[in-house]
């Protein structure tokens, strides 16, 4: 498979030649790189400073990674697709893609609970009951 696209993205069957599927417009701004996960299950683009990931299956946006500070353009899944690298201006990020791995690094790096505000954006929870502070 591969992907392209200018604000939307289309996957095509590199073999056949025949297009599998068109993912919805995105903003007015140009898409800086489109790359599909090794096992064919995300899409992964670049617009603006962020990350947009689709899934396949469904053609849904299902996350969006921000962090960079400028347009980001580059992307790369690594072999096995648990990880994802974007590249901009202020350098290459490198995403992880499992929860696992996700939850091993949050719990080497983090020093304190999180807020109530935490909770509710990266757990999609209300509050962190339970959690000792």
């Amino acid at each position: 498979m591969v992907a392209a696209g200018y604000t939307q993205p289309t996957v095509w069957d590199v073999a056949s030649g025949s297009r599998i599927a068109s993912y919805p417009r995105q903003p007015a701004n140009e898409i800086g790189d489109i790359e599909v996960s090794p096992d064919g299950s995300t899409l992964a683009l670049t617009y603006d400073d962020k990350v947009r990931l689709f899934d396949t299956s469904t053609r849904e946006p299902f996350l969006v990674l921000r962090g960079h500070t400028c347009a980001a353009g580059g992307l790369a899944w690594s072999a096995d697709g648990s990880m994802l690298a974007s590249h901009a201006c202020d350098g290459i990020r490198v995403w992880a893609m499992d929860v696992d791995d996700l939850l091993e690094i949050a719990r080497q790096n983090v020093t304190r609970s999180l807020t109530d505000a935490e909770c509710r954006q990266y757990l999609h929870v209300e509050h962190c009951s339970g959690v000792p502070d």
